[in-house]
């Protein structure tokens, strides 16, 4: 099951992602009827689209934080939402603690978002915000694919002790070690919740996102990840955000974005 989130909290240059679960799902419903994903087997999207009023964001938050809970409550397969961006992970992971209290939460994402502690939380700052409400503790949290960060933001992630597993650790022969060591990670925790920012991928790959950084993932090793990662026995909810379809003339990241969602299914 799937939850469209088109949220967009209108900051910075994330002006654009609401647009992202419309043009992913077409684009996912097109390979749906053409293709089977890399594991060989058909996909089948079956979604619920969240009507938010974005005038109003701490409503908003609220209502994605109801209908993730809702997912969770009747859980077939993995549940997944579809943004928008970051933001909406905040009320996301508030309903998956309350339905797995001792869950962590794996982020792949160019970014560690600590920025601020802001309410209702953007998409700088929606993990800190996390940590700071007392939602998640730091050893509940792991960061894989880190590769810009202001320097109040690596202090916060050094005092926390937060686990991560920075871009410059990957190469082409040691991504298989790096995921193998992040599955071990995510085994302490009872239950997992995957977040995938789009900007992990490497701009050549994956233009089409509001804070692009050089050096990330390609498109194939995105994919092998999310295949290993979907092998973990606890995972049990994930998100796909920041896609922004205005930053995206040739829809090479809405592709990617449709290509991994399969993969997580």
């Amino acid at each position: 099951m799937m939850l469209s989130v088109p949220m967009e909290n209108g900051l910075g240059k994330t002006k654009g992602t609401c647009l992202a679960p419309g043009a992913i799902l077409a684009e996912l419903r097109s390979l749906a009827e053409r293709s089977l994903n890399e594991s060989g087997a058909l996909i089948n999207v079956e979604v619920e689209e969240l009507a938010l009023d974005l005038s109003n964001l701490e409503d908003a938050q609220r209502l994605i934080e109801k209908g993730c809970a809702a997912l969770l409550e009747g859980q077939k397969g993995l549940p997944i939402i579809l943004g928008g961006d970051h933001s909406l992970t905040y009320a996301a992971v508030k309903a998956f603690r309350k339905r797995y209290p001792k869950g962590g939460l794996l982020v792949l994402d160019a970014h560690p978002d600590m920025m601020h502690a802001f309410h209702p939380p953007t998409h700088e700052d929606w993990l800190l915000t996390l940590l700071s409400d007392g939602i998640l503790s730091p050893h509940e949290v792991c960061l894989f694919g880190l590769r810009s960060m202001h320097l109040d933001e690596a202090e916060r992630l050094r005092k926390m002790r937060i686990k991560q597993f920075p871009m410059r650790e990957v190469s082409m022969d040691s991504l298989a070690e790096i995921v193998d060591a992040v599955m071990i990670a995510c085994r302490q925790w009872e239950a997992v919740y995957l977040s995938v920012d789009i900007d992990v991928v490497d701009p050549a790959f994956a233009p089409g996102t509001g804070y692009p950084e050089p050096g990330g993932l390609t498109a194939r090793e995105l994919l092998y990840t999310l295949t290993r990662l979907r092998m973990l026995p606890t995972l049990r909810m994930a998100d796909l955000v920041e896609v922004n379809p205005r930053l995206d003339p040739t829809g090479a990241t809405v592709r990617l974005a449709a290509k991994a969602l399969a993969e997580l299914f």
